[in-house]
């Protein structure tokens, strides 16, 4: 199924706290789970440097992999 918002545009769902719609976003499209921004970050990324505990308890019940690094590293 194809999403209706891109990789970047989870990712700033994430960032700025918006659980709702990013979990309607991940569960109608679960390869989300996995995209990355332009500089390699994940949704879990952003969501941890912004503090959103309960977007970051979501994904990791969706078994979002925990030990990517972003192209900083």
């Amino acid at each position: 199924m194809e999403s209706s918002v891109s990789n970047v545009e989870v990712c700033n769902l994430a960032f700025s706290g918006q659980f709702d719609k990013l979990k309607q976003s991940m569960l109608s499209d679960k390869t989300l789970v996995r995209k990355t921004d332009q500089d390699g970050r994940t949704a879990l990324h952003w969501a941890c440097s912004a503090g959103h505990t309960n977007i970051v308890e979501f994904l990791l019940s969706l078994g979002v992999e925990v030990n990517l690094q972003d192209d900083v590293s």
